[in-house]
């Protein structure tokens, strides 16, 4: 006996729309540490080995995040796509995540 899958599909729209707006959010803090990490190297308010150290790890937890950001967008656009293909009845396309 087949067993059928139902999807809500306003639901899984919405979390579609959280991940990108997660990621939306998440490049905005990568680009406000890059800021940061610019300002910290033309400023004279850290001596020159502290100054380096802080945009050494802004620019590394810049990066990390950056990273996650890339994933969030990738999940809300496979969501979406999914989304899609199910209400289209391709059930190749809707399978995706299993």
């Amino acid at each position: 006996m087949a067993v059928e899958v139902y999807m809500d599909i306003p639901a899984v729209r919405s979390l579609s729309k959280h991940f990108y707006h997660c990621s939306d959010t998440l490049e905005r803090a990568a680009r406000t540490l890059d800021t940061l990490a610019e300002t910290l190297r033309t400023s004279g308010f850290v001596g020159k080995a502290g100054r380096r150290v802080a945009v050494q790890q802004l620019e590394r937890i810049g990066l990390r995040i950056k990273h996650i950001a890339d994933q969030c967008n990738e999940m809300a656009v496979d969501i979406a796509a999914s989304v899609d293909a199910y209400e289209r009845g391709d059930e190749q396309g809707a399978s995706r995540f299993y």
